[in-house]
């Protein structure tokens, strides 16, 4: 797998998305709670409900691990008023330009990412809901449809993105 995304919160949706993406892209997911972090490292990520599977991505608290690492895509599943701590603190140890992408509920974040010079900023909306259970387990409440689009960049580069049940706007 040539494509490499970087989850940003792996909680409920966080959770849902990684394990979704894995199939089709190496997946890294950065959460601050280290808990989660360990049990998605020891065990797998765990999908409970409807569909059941445990996907093996790599996880981490500890921006210094990241340090040098080429993404190709950033994803952040954050709540919306840690959206710019969150890209402040990437910033210096992400390599090259990914595109940053934002399915969080809320105003205002693609703005912040914005902030970024250049860079390709996709924005979307999600059907999918999910509840976290406990540390490296979510389950999937709803399996719903995700439309994402350009806010600056082309479609051409959201169409790029590994396809897990999106819809490009």
């Amino acid at each position: 797998m040539s494509v490499k995304i970087l989850i940003v919160g792996c909680g409920a949706i966080g959770g849902l998305f990684a394990a979704a993406l894995s199939s089709v892209a190496k997946v890294t997911a950065f959460d601050a709670n280290a808990e989660n972090v360990r049990a998605i490292n020891a065990q797998g990520l765990r999908i409970i409900g409807k569909i059941q599977h445990t996907a093996r991505i790599e996880a981490t608290d500890n921006l210094n691990m990241l340090k040098g690492t080429v993404f190709d895509t950033v994803i952040f599943l954050i709540k919306s008023k840690m959206t710019a701590a969150a890209l402040a603190q990437l910033r210096p140890v992400l390599a090259g330009n990914p595109a940053l992408v934002t399915l969080q509920n809320g105003m205002g974040n693609a703005e912040v990412l914005l902030s970024v010079p250049d860079a390709v900023v996709i924005r979307g909306v999600t059907m999918n809901a999910g509840r976290y259970v406990e540390p490296g387990c979510v389950e999937s409440l709803i399996e719903g449809k995700t439309w994402l689009g350009p806010v600056r960049g082309s479609v051409e580069r959201v169409r790029r993105l590994p396809n897990c049940s999106t819809k490009v706007a």
